[in-house]
């Protein structure tokens, strides 16, 4: 009883009026309830307690439920190692969402302050909608 019902879903999320734009890899409708899943692609794999406060997978929650196609809060989310052929997931809480929240808008004010370090890595800078404008950036040119 499963059915895909959004690949690679763009979402918008205001926190305190700033936008948070996102996609989600994958979201599925199984018996009524909504999954999501992200896909990676490495070789180590997380544990199910590693993920209980992941912020990525929370967000996504956040966006699911607010979402106009779906309005759901998930029943659960995880993370598809591809290489392993292998899901990973929890039922998120929505009480940890609230915390969530909090961390984002904390980090959103640190970067508006320029109260933060950069990690710059060939993957992440290359595919960094900033990576033109910022003095850190150590991005391979691709074509977009």
């Amino acid at each position: 009883n499963r059915e895909t019902i959004g690949l690679e879903l763009k979402f918008f999320l205001d926190f305190e009026g700033r936008k948070l734009m996102g996609y989600i890899d994958r979201i599925d409708k199984v018996d009524g309830e909504i999954e999501i899943l992200d896909y990676k692609t490495s070789k180590s794999m997380s544990r199910e307690s590693d993920l209980e406060k992941n912020m990525q997978l929370l967000v996504y929650s956040l966006a699911s439920e607010a979402h106009i196609d779906i309005k759901m809060f998930p029943k659960s989310v995880g993370l598809w190692y591809v290489l392993h052929n292998k899901i990973v997931k929890i039922s998120p809480k929505k009480e940890y969402t609230i915390e969530i929240k909090k961390r984002v808008i904390q980090q959103i004010k640190k970067i508006e302050n320029k109260l933060f370090t950069p990690t710059p890595t060939k993957f992440g800078c290359t595919y960094c909608d900033f990576n033109e404008i910022c003095s850190d950036s150590i991005s391979e040119k691709i074509l977009k």
